[in-house]
């Protein structure tokens, strides 16, 4: 799978399993708060069909799918929230030429997605909630260049560590870092579950696997060109 399909795999599986929650605990348990907005436990879990599906998916135990995949949802949700409340304080938007460029180098790729992933064919109900998941290429792109501008900025205000990731060659690390710990210090992000905060956390804090070099890091230009 090449890094653009398994980012989107990996994006549209969250998608897809974050849909619902039929376990037996209180739907109305929150995890954390960002901007003032509630995250429960049913926004971050997924129900217990599909986590059998994510299970036999990656290949592991139940337990360990559920635990994994509450995580990373959080964790999304998390930095979408700040992220998105960052680039409109700093009026960021997707640049046009940039967003031209991204669709000429993955235009194709995105476009091919109606063929579903093996990973999710295995699954009648995850195939059919993948294609209804499915985005207009152009939407991918923007999103895709917001973000990277995004990074950009918050490198340029933090700095910090920068690593290597698979989905993102420069992943500011040490700027979301700083970014997030001033908004836990303003109370903009509280982690009430402290399992999910030590985790949550630990994600951004050193030691780092595949640092640059500071004098390697370039956010010039976006990682497409």
């Amino acid at each position: 799978m090449s890094l653009v399909s398994r980012h989107f795999f990996l994006f549209f599986l969250c998608c897809i399993l974050s849909s619902s929650f039929a376990f037996a605990r209180p739907s109305d348990e929150t995890v954390a708060v960002v901007l003032g907005d509630s995250i429960t436990i049913d926004e971050v879990s997924p129900t217990g069909e599909e986590l059998n599906a994510v299970a036999k998916a990656t290949g592991v135990s139940r337990d360990l799918a559920m635990s994994q995949f509450q995580h990373a949802q959080l964790t999304e949700l998390i930095i979408k929230a700040v992220l998105d409340d960052y680039a409109l304080q700093k009026g960021i938007e997707a640049d046009p030429a940039m967003v031209k460029r991204f669709l000429e180098v993955f235009g194709e790729s995105l476009a091919a997605q109606d063929d579903v992933p093996k990973e999710v064919g295995e699954d009648e109900e995850l195939a059919k909630a993948f294609a209804e998941k499915k985005r207009a290429p152009k939407e991918v792109a923007e999103e895709q260049v917001k973000h990277w501008l995004t990074e950009k900025a918050m490198y340029e205000e933090f700095g910090g560590p920068v690593v290597f990731r698979s989905t993102a060659p420069q992943y500011p690390v040490g700027a979301y870092q700083k970014l997030l710990t001033q908004y836990a210090k303003q109370e903009k992000l509280i982690i009430r579950a402290p399992a999910f905060a030590g985790i949550f956390w630990r994600g951004f804090e050193p030691p780092y696997n595949a640092e640059i070099e500071p004098q390697n890091v370039d956010f010039s230009k976006p990682w497409w060109y």
